[in-house]
């Protein structure tokens, strides 16, 4: 076995040593070496992800479901006390709601739910973000929990102003969001990238091979 392996890496050599001048080797990078080079880029649109979701906690304002504008580590603790509040009143929110304003139980339901998604978002986007450091595992179970947290927070949302508001609000829903919490969809577009930035990349470079081809 070992002559073999010899013969193999002589022929390897032969081929390397008899290449015509300004002709370039196909051997003239091992595949260990690729394989590092190929490792540390996919790791890129990781490091891009955590450095913009920092700018975004550092440099951020956040608002509350309130209107109150914070910090992003200030929103982030604000974020840890309601999610741990919410479990006890959660129930008398729900009620409070239709005594106060006349709503049903199902729109009450789904304006609450509402704003315990968007009271627990700051917390929820660490746990996303931690998550996909901790398992360096791209899409995976963490970047479908994200996916279906981000649809269940947009679509309560779309419904609550549908319920309370007019047409006219939920049409210009995209530029309100936008305006209104400019940094937290930053900070999801930054855990986006970190979980499936790799993919994205990956996609490009087949479609540029294909038009080579």
């Amino acid at each position: 076995m070992s002559n073999e392996g010899e013969g193999s890496e002589w022929w390897s050599q032969a081929e390397v040593r008899n290449v015509p001048l300004g002709e370039k080797s196909r051997f003239t990078s091992s595949p260990i070496k690729a394989e590092a080079e190929h490792g540390t880029e996919s790791d890129i649109p990781l490091y891009i992800g955590i450095g913009a979701y920092l700018v975004s906690l550092l440099l951020g304002t956040w608002m509350t479901s309130w209107g109150f504008s914070l910090t992003g580590f200030e929103a982030l603790q604000t974020s840890v006390d309601l999610f741990l509040d919410w479990p006890g009143m959660f129930s008398s929110t729900v009620a409070f709601n239709q005594e106060l304003s006349g709503l049903s139980f199902g729109t009450s339901l789904v304006l609450t739910l509402n704003w315990f998604l968007w009271d627990s978002l700051p917390l929820m986007l660490f746990v996303f973000m931690s998550l996909r450091i901790y398992q360096k595992e791209y899409g995976g179970v963490g970047g479908r929990a994200f996916l279906y947290y981000l649809v269940l927070l947009f679509m309560t949302d779309i419904l609550s102003i549908s319920f309370v508001n007019s047409m006219g609000d939920v049409i210009s829903y995209p530029f309100d969001i936008l305006e209104w919490r400019s940094w937290e969809i930053f900070a999801m577009l930054s855990i986006s990238v970190s979980y499936f930035g790799r993919n994205i990349l990956r996609s490009i470079r087949s479609r540029k091979l294909d038009e080579f081809r």
